[in-house]
C-alpha cells in the first residue's frame, strides 16, 4: 500500500508540473504575440505620425518659399514710417518688438544685424506669412488618433544671408540676443 500512495504522489506532482508548465508556456506564448501586435500597431502609428509631421514641414517651407518669392506690392510709406518708427536697439541687438510689442504688424520678435530700419524692410513685411503658418500649424487637429502631443514645432525663422532672426513668439532680447552673424 506504500508503494500505490508513493506511484499516486509522484504521479500528482508530475501532474501538477505538466499543467502548470504547459500554462506557463501557453502564457508566454500569447503574451509574446500580443506583444508583437502591440509593437507592430505602435510602428504604424508612429510611421504614419512621422510622415504627417514631414507634411506639415514641407507645407509651411512651401507656403515661406512661394510668399517670398512671389513679387509684393511696393512698401507704402505709411508701412516705411510704422515700421521705422517701432525699429530699437537694445544691447547691440537692433530689431522690432525687442522688449514688448510695439509693432503690430509681426506677431513675434525680429533681430537683426542691420543698423537701419529700412535694410530688411521688405523682408520684415512678408513674415506675417510666417505667422500665418504657425497660427495654421498649431490649430491643427491631431491625425495620429491620440498617440501625437501638442507640440510647438515652429518658433523661428533665420536667414543667415540676410543676418536677421524671426522668432514667433515674443522674446525679451534684454535676456536673449542674436550677435554671430558669421
Amino acid at each position: 500500500m506504500n508503494l500505490h500512495h508513493k506511484a499516486l504522489r509522484h504521479f500528482i506532482s508530475a501532474s501538477v508540473i505538466v499543467l502548470t508548465s504547459s500554462f506557463l508556456i501557453y502564457e508566454l506564448i500569447a503574451s509574446d504575440r500580443a506583444m508583437n501586435a502591440y509593437m507592430r500597431y505602435i510602428m504604424e502609428r508612429a510611421d504614419s505620425s512621422f510622415l504627417y509631421d514631414k507634411y506639415q514641414n514641407q507645407s509651411i517651407a512651401a507656403h515661406l518659399m512661394r510668399t517670398f518669392e512671389a513679387p509684393g506690392d511696393p512698401v507704402t510709406a505709411e508701412k516705411r514710417r510704422a515700421f521705422c518708427d517701432a525699429f530699437e536697439a537694445i544691447n547691440g541687438t537692433h530689431g522690432v518688438n525687442l522688449t514688448r510689442h510695439n509693432y503690430p504688424g509681426l506677431h513675434g520678435t525680429l533681430q537683426t544685424a542691420a543698423t537701419q530700419c529700412t535694410d530688411n524692410l521688405d523682408d520684415a513685411l512678408l513674415l506675417p506669412a510666417f505667422d500665418q503658418a504657425v497660427s495654421i500649424n498649431r490649430s491643427q487637429d491631431d491625425h495620429s488618433h491620440g498617440l501625437g502631443t501638442l507640440e510647438l514645432k515652429f518658433r523661428y525663422y533665420v536667414d543667415l544671408n540676410k543676418h536677421y532672426v524671426y522668432f514667433y513668439d515674443l522674446i525679451n532680447s534684454r535676456r536673449f540676443a542674436m550677435h554671430r552673424w558669421t
